[in-house]
């Protein structure tokens, strides 16, 4: 999980320009480059585009029969024919993209209201709605941070973009690879035509045995794990009744999870439960930030990892029994009764934003998008609320042997559908409005 601050709307930080412009293969004088008005990027054809040379690239299969032409543009010559299912080496990426006018609304970073950028990528970065903007001969990376890629019709955005036109991919906007058959020809044919580019071995290479459910980990949220759950049978088992208890009146409420040594909090930490340890006197480092969304039953967010150690502590004192955090292999034991067989708790339905639901989880689906009080939804076998969704939990141990961050679960308010009921890391001392915490307690 990405530790993020979303005070502001988006965030723009300047990196390096690197392009290569026009076209590369082809016979003939490469057409006239020109610049976009408004200090805009160079274009081709109103194209901007990117060469990106392919290292240590993997081999692609062709879906079907693919046409390799020697330019990446739908009316470009053909130079060879690829048969379905026939292998070739990958060898660079074309990227071409009309630009997208757009005003800024809101100053950001560099910017001022008022001044022209242009979008020239719109490629998500490792899923993450971020875009490549041009101004004025610098690219900056636009993180939109809303956790929605559909950045076009995001509301009030702080730029404001002109709209896509649907005769753009017609012109071949798009990504395009560059691949190589083993006779030399070579060529550029559009990036859906082929597969196994995104690194699915147990497809792509008939060497790999195909994995398991159960080489799958609990917070393993691989595209492959999550398949092999979305085939699995549910889970027949049934549970004794939850029986909360409390060691104080203002202590999380926790329950013993069975045939393990430890109780959980049925909720994360409440902004009321943090509130009380402040006027204890134990929790004074932080001064966690509700962002208007209310304090009261809603979780605790906005705290680091110290602040949490700082939270346990000053309840161990309080209470005489021994607070601490979970492990991952606490958290999952007691997330997923019986084990992780399906992709949740409650089974592979797709969760839902209604209160009360038995499938219900707080993500980025939800409007508006923000947390919601603690046990908004039904609970699961073991009586734990929110383990998915809401904020994303700090955890006692590392994120890896060896790595200085320590792991945060069960994925927040402002996570996709994908990645419910991930596993990330943070520094000690990283905070953000998608973390927060639940509470062990050993017998």
């Amino acid at each position: 999980m990405q530790v993020r601050s979303v005070a502001a709307a988006a965030l723009l930080l300047l990196v390096g320009a690197c392009a290569q412009l026009g076209d590369v293969v082809g016979s003939g004088a490469p057409p006239a480059q020109e610049f976009l008005p408004d200090g805009g990027p160079p274009v081709v054809n109103g194209f901007y585009e990117v060469e990106e040379p392919c290292s240590g690239c993997l081999d692609v299969v062709a879906s079907a029969s693919v046409e390799l032409r020697d330019r990446p543009h739908p009316d470009a010559a053909v130079v060879a024919t690829v048969p379905g299912s026939e292998w070739v080496s990958w060898v660079g990426t074309h990227y071409r993209m009309r630009p997208k006018r757009g005003v800024v609304r809101q100053a950001q970073i560099g910017l001022r209201a008022g001044d022209v950028v242009y979008m020239i990528d719109s490629r998500a970065v490792d899923d993450n709605p971020t875009v490549a903007v041009w101004f004025r001969g610098e690219i900056f990376s636009y993180d939109l941070d809303v956790g929605d890629a559909d950045y076009i019709s995001w509301d009030s955005p702080p730029i404001s973009w002109d709209l896509p036109s649907a005769a753009d991919e017609a012109a071949g906007a798009g990504e395009w690879f560059e691949v190589r058959r083993a006779n030399g020809e070579r060529g550029y044919a559009r990036k859906d035509a082929f597969s196994c580019w995104w690194g699915r071995d147990d497809v792509c290479d008939p060497a790999r045995v195909v994995p398991t459910l159960s080489d799958c980990a609990a917070h393993d949220i691989t595209w492959q794990c999550q398949e092999l759950r979305s085939q699995a049978e549910p889970s027949t088992a049934s549970y004794p009744r939850p029986r909360p208890f409390r060691d104080c009146a203002d202590c999380p409420s926790m329950v013993w999870i069975p045939e393990q040594s430890f109780a959980a909090g049925q909720y994360e930490v409440t902004f009321a439960e943090w509130d009380a340890c402040v006027a204890g006197g134990g929790c004074t480092g932080s001064t966690p930030n509700d962002q208007g969304w209310g304090r009261g039953n809603r979780p605790v967010m906005g705290v680091r990892w110290v602040d949490a150690q700082a939270y346990v502590q000053w309840l161990s004192r309080r209470t005489g029994q021994r607070y601490r955090l979970l492990t991952t292999d606490e958290w999952t034991a007691a997330a997923f009764p019986g084990g992780r067989r399906q992709n949740y708790s409650w089974g592979n339905e797709e969760p839902v934003c209604t209160p009360g639901a038995r499938n219900g989880v707080a993500y980025n689906a939800c409007m508006p998008q923000r947390t919601m009080p603690v046990g908004s939804f039904q609970p699961n076998a073991y009586g734990l609320y929110d383990t998915i969704g809401n904020v994303g939990e700090w955890l006692q141990d590392p994120y890896a042997p060896g790595d200085g961050r320590h792991a945060i679960i069960g994925s927040s308010w402002a996570s996709g559908l994908d990645v419910l009921g991930g596993r990330g890391g943070g520094w000690d001392h990283d905070l953000g409005p998608d973390t927060g915490f639940r509470v062990a307690r050993e017998r």
